[in-house]
């Protein structure tokens, strides 16, 4: 668990700095020197291919993270102004699901999800109206 939390603190070396310090301590002076088709340097290839896939997967991991806590945080704003303005907890959940289908976008099922959440969004807010309505007429 802290290896994870030290790995998101710290992302990993770009590749100017990489180079830099392989440089500094003269690997790459080494690494010239070798046939393209030596065991030295197909190791070497093959550990800076799985380098980069684990470099890679951190980083989609991190961003993933970031910004599902950038959406959990404008949602949960979103509900609170949707208690202030008057919605209940059903319709909230409405708005919430037509919230998230307009947040995340499928090429495949862009119209359908489209017209899913202008439908829910359409019952809560009818179902709003006709609760304050009917306040406002007893």
């Amino acid at each position: 668990m802290s290896d994870n939390k030290q790995e998101q603190q710290h992302p990993p070396m770009n590749r100017r700095t990489k180079r830099a310090m392989y440089k500094q301590y003269g690997v790459l002076n080494e690494k010239k020197n070798w046939s393209i088709f030596s065991e030295k340097a197909i190791e070497w290839r093959e550990r800076m291919r799985e380098e980069g896939r684990a470099a890679h997967e951190q980083n989609t991991n991190r961003m993933n993270d970031i910004l599902e806590n950038q959406l959990q945080v404008k949602l949960d704003s979103s509900k609170e102004n949707w208690k202030k303005m008057g919605y209940n907890e059903e319709e909230i959940k409405k708005l919430e699901e037509a919230w998230v289908i307009g947040a995340f976008k499928s090429k495949e099922t862009y119209r359908e999800d489209k017209k899913k959440s202008k439908r829910l969004l359409k019952e809560a807010n009818e179902s709003l109206r006709k609760r304050l309505d009917a306040g406002n007429n007893s």
